[in-house]
């Protein structure tokens, strides 16, 4: 899929209202994309779309959580409510775990795993069969990570995660390509993003501080 102009092109990028989402969002509303847009931070979110609608182009922006299934299908029906399919699918939604294994609950397993892994599922569940049926190509970036390359022991959850969609990616890059969709899995290293700022931060090694901050999405 030539990106170069999104003229006439839907966007939809997850974890919009911050950080590497925002710039997405923000980089294909440049190129002249329909932006749809969804975010737990209602407040960024509708920041990030006012500064699209600044360039000049249409957005729909919804608070959804995208470990939610049922805020997920929602959110899939509304977008699908004003177009037939996205072209661009960005499964950019994501959180952060440092430390060890030894130090990781299930809990922060189950958080992490929602919205890292099953969040892309989820992105991909909803939008891609739409994709398929219209039968005009696009493409998917779901966001991984260098961590889903290299792992490192106190990042035990978190590489586990972005190996995942790593995973995910490859096999979806196969299984699409006959339909004319292409997939990417976009691998940033550390970035000063809220991703960092409000990630759990767990005890690693011979650490015997553990400090937890805000959960977050961006």
């Amino acid at each position: 899929m030539d990106v170069s102009t999104l003229r006439g092109r839907t966007a939809l990028v997850t974890g919009a209202a911050s950080g590497i989402g925002k710039a997405t969002a923000l980089a294909c509303a440049r190129r002249g994309a329909r932006l749809m847009i969804c975010d737990l931070d209602a407040q960024g979110l509708e920041a990030t779309a006012g500064e699209i609608r600044a360039l000049g182009c249409e957005v729909t922006a919804r608070p959804v959580d995208v470990a939610d299934r049922a805020a997920m299908q929602a959110f899939a029906d509304a977008v699908h409510a004003e177009v037939e399919a996205v072209d661009l699918l960005i499964n950019n939604a994501g959180v952060a775990i440092g430390g060890g294994f030894l130090h990781t609950s299930l809990s922060d397993w189950d958080w992490i795993v929602s919205i890292n892994l099953l969040g892309v599922v989820h992105g991909c569940h909803y939008f891609i069969p739409k994709m398929v049926a219209r039968g005009r190509g696009g493409h998917v970036a779901n966001v991984a990570s260098a961590a889903g390359y290299v792992a490192s022991a106190d990042l035990a959850a978190y590489a586990t995660t972005k190996f995942a969609v790593v995973g995910l990616s490859e096999a979806l890059r196969d299984e699409l390509a006959p339909h004319g969709i292409g997939v990417t899995a976009i691998c940033p290293g550390l970035i000063n993003t809220p991703i960092t700022r409000n990630a759990r931060l767990l005890p690693t090694g011979s650490n015997s501080r553990s400090c937890k901050t805000r959960n977050s999405l961006t």
